[in-house]
């Protein structure tokens, strides 16, 4: 069992991870249940905007992902057919924020940065291959049942930060429901080391390319380009994801002689609804604040 004054984190994500950092620093001791054996590796967000990397100073991450990553000051909205840009400064905000840029860093990276920081601090764990089934309200305090290879156990906190994702098991066991609308829309993307910047003039590191039938978003991170595409509603995810498929909509955006090599392929949807994360203890209520929440707590 868990020791008084604790609290306990579903999920080893970039909210989670954050959430139990910042909690560390405070010197509260926190435990991080994830379900996976290791940290996951696939290539999800890559972009650390402005009042993030304020944010993540103040947990002195900020330096390690600049030096990481790659900046970038300017932002474009490209018209693809009459190839007319708009290019932002964000230098323009200098004044209004430490660092007046975007920076380029994919999330896998960052939650192993994270992961190396909690590692300082002896009242702070992160447990593979845990997964949260169920939660339960003790009196004053927060049970939750763990599964893992050996079999289920039972952890007992203060709080439990819910940050495991659209199929909670946190939100599940609260009956909190997933209320929101899916829309039919679905992206496709694909990670390329072809050299888009050598082939279309005055690219920059963020490009958001307007069209009315096939807009698409540009974004450079270390070592490669991402794309992503909308998709047609009837269009098969096989059929996305295939070698023909892929090819299409990367030679038509930059025609090149030869096959494009890619290094992943993902299809993702868009769910409107409440965030996933949630906040509980004392009595349940969904942390409409994520990470937010957490930071208040810990530094007051």
């Amino acid at each position: 069992m868990a020791d008084m004054g604790n609290v306990l984190v579903s999920g080893a994500g970039p909210v989670g991870l954050t959430a139990a950092l910042v909690l560390a620093r405070a010197g509260i001791p926190v435990t991080v249940f994830e379900a996976k054996d290791e940290l996951a590796i696939d290539l999800r967000a890559s972009t650390w905007h402005p009042p993030t990397l304020d944010m993540l100073a103040e947990l002195g991450l900020t330096d390690e992902i600049v030096r990481a990553g790659l900046i970038a000051r300017h932002m474009q909205i490209r018209d693809r057919r009459s190839g007319e840009v708009a290019e932002f400064d964000m230098e323009l905000l200098r004044g209004e924020t430490d660092f007046p840029y975007r920076v380029q860093y994919e999330q896998y990276k960052y939650t192993r940065l994270v992961h190396e920081h909690l590692k300082a601090y002896p009242h702070a764990s992160v447990v593979f291959g845990a997964k949260v089934k169920s939660v339960a309200q003790t009196g004053a305090r927060v049970m939750v049942t763990i599964a893992t290879r050996e079999g289920e156990a039972r952890h007992e906190g203060d709080y439990l930060v819910g940050a495991d994702g659209a199929t909670s098991a946190v939100r599940e066991s609260l009956g909190i429901e997933f209320e929101g609308h899916t829309f039919p829309e679905r992206f496709y993307t694909a990670s390329t080391a072809h050299d888009f910047a050598a082939h279309i003039d005055r690219l920059c590191y963020v490009n958001y390319v307007a069209d009315v039938e096939e807009w698409c978003v540009l974004l450079r991170v270390p070592g490669m380009w991402r794309c992503l595409f909308p998709t047609r509603v009837d269009e098969p995810d096989a059929e996305v994801l295939s070698d023909a498929g892929t090819e299409a909509r990367l030679q038509a955006l930059c025609p090149k002689s030869g096959p494009y090599e890619t290094v992943h392929r993902t299809i993702t949807g868009c769910t409107s609804g409440p965030p996933s994360a949630t906040r509980s203890g004392g009595s349940f209520s969904p942390a409409t604040r994520r990470t937010s929440t957490i930071r208040s707590v810990a530094w007051e």
